[in-house]
C-alpha cells in the first residue's frame, strides 16, 4: 500500500484501488473497499492527517489517524465502530522533510507468526486476538485490516515457504507467496 501526501492532496493506492482526495472537506470516492464508498480527509497540521471513511449513507465506518512519529514512520491508528483499534505503519520512500508528513510512503504490515503444529497463530501487531491457520487444506476465517477477504488458506511449498490464498466467498482475491529467510528473521511476501 502506497500513500502520497502533498500540502493539498492525499492519495492512497493498493494495486488499482484507492483514494485521491484534497484537504477541502469534500467527500471523494474510494475504490476497492466494500464497507466505505467515500472518504473525507483533513490535514490537522504538518505531521498529522485524519481520514474519515464513509458508507453509502454517509455514516463513518472507519477513521484513520495518521501521525508522523519521532521514529520517522507514519503511525496510523485505524478505528472502526465496535472493533479494537489497530496500528499500521508506513516508511518514507521519497521526500526528505523529516518534520512533515509530506512525501511518498510505503505501508509496513507487521505480522507475528507463532508456530504451532502444522501451522501458525497469526496476528497483526496491535490486534487483540490471533487467528489460527494450518497447512491442512481448510479455509480459515480472516481478520485482516483494510482488506475484506473472509477466509484464508495456507499451502506449504517447502520448509521455508508457503502460499497464502485469500478468498471472498468462493472467489480467490489474492495469492501471496511467503518465504522465510535462512536466518528466520525476515519474511518476504510476493503478490502473485
Amino acid at each position: 500500500m502506497r500513500v502520497s501526501i502533498t500540502d493539498g492532496e492525499y492519495v492512497i493506492r493498493q494495486g488499482s484501488d484507492g483514494l485521491r482526495a484534497k484537504f477541502d472537506g469534500s467527500q471523494y470516492p474510494i475504490t476497492g473497499d466494500e464497507r466505505a464508498k467515500n472518504a473525507r480527509v483533513e490535514r490537522v497540521n504538518s505531521t498529522t492527517i485524519r481520514e474519515f471513511n464513509l458508507d453509502a449513507t454517509g455514516k463513518i465506518v472507519e477513521t484513520d489517524n495518521m501521525a508522523l512519529g519521532s521514529d520517522g514512520l507514519i503511525h496510523t491508528v485505524v478505528e472502526r465502530p465496535g472493533e479494537q483499534s489497530q496500528t499500521l505503519y508506513y516508511h518514507r520512500v521519497s521526500g526528505s522533510e523529516t518534520r512533515s508528513i509530506n512525501g511518498e510512503w510505503e505501508g509496513e504490515i507487521w505480522i507475528e507468526y507463532d508456530p504451532i503444529e502444522n501451522g501458525f497463530n497469526v496476528s497483526s501487531i496491535g490486534s487483540s486476538k490471533p487467528v489460527t491457520v494450518k497447512f491442512d487444506g481448510k479455509r480459515w476465517p480472516s481478520k485482516e485490516p483494510r482488506q475484506d477477504p473472509d477466509s484464508v488458506q495456507f499451502i506449504r511449498i517447502d520448509d521455508s515457504s508457503f502460499y497464502d490464498i485469500k478468498y471472498k466467498g468462493d472467489v480467490v482475491t489474492d495469492i501471496l507467496r511467503h518465504s522465510i529467510s535462512s536466518d528466520g528473521n525476515e519474511l518476504r511476501v510476493e503478490i502473485l
